[in-house]
């Protein structure tokens, strides 16, 4: 009787700490900074692959190397979002903005993302079996029978 007691308070507490962070105004997405961020790692990608095509030697190849890959990262994590239509406040440029990162920069097909991603995975996280984001054979075990 008591844990039940214990976890209404701390789920109490919980739900009080996120009313104060949401009446302070950090849940709300600001589209400049987005958008930002967009750019710059649209430049590193850009200022990278430049940089690698023209390189005279290997240390600066692996440096742009680095450079394009966080611009990539980057690109990806942030288009991740807009398909989730959660980096803006406008769904046309949510859509916009996965278009662009997924389809046109990262060379992958927006709707079998938004169907393997968002309709399979999230209804189902991490099952095996169902969840296709969480089978990574055959490069990575995740069990003695898959050895």
């Amino acid at each position: 009787m008591e844990a039940i007691h214990l976890e209404k308070k701390y789920l109490s507490s919980f739900s009080n700490l996120k009313k104060e962070i949401k009446s302070r105004g950090f849940y709300e997405r600001d589209t400049r900074v987005i958008i930002t961020h967009y750019i710059f790692h649209y430049c590193c990608l850009a200022f990278g692959l430049g940089l690698f095509l023209i390189s005279p030697n290997y240390f600066v190849s692996i440096l742009s190397i680095i450079i394009w890959l966080q611009g990539l990262s980057g690109i990806g994590t942030h288009t991740h979002n807009s398909a989730h239509h959660a980096s803006t406040g406008s769904y046309k440029l949510d859509q916009f903005l996965t278009y662009l990162g997924y389809s046109t920069i990262l060379g992958l097909s927006t709707h079998y993302w938004q169907y393997k991603h968002n309709i399979v995975h999230h209804k189902n996280p991490n099952i095996i079996g169902v969840d296709e984001d969480h089978d990574l054979m055959p490069w990575f075990a995740l069990t003695d029978h898959d050895k």
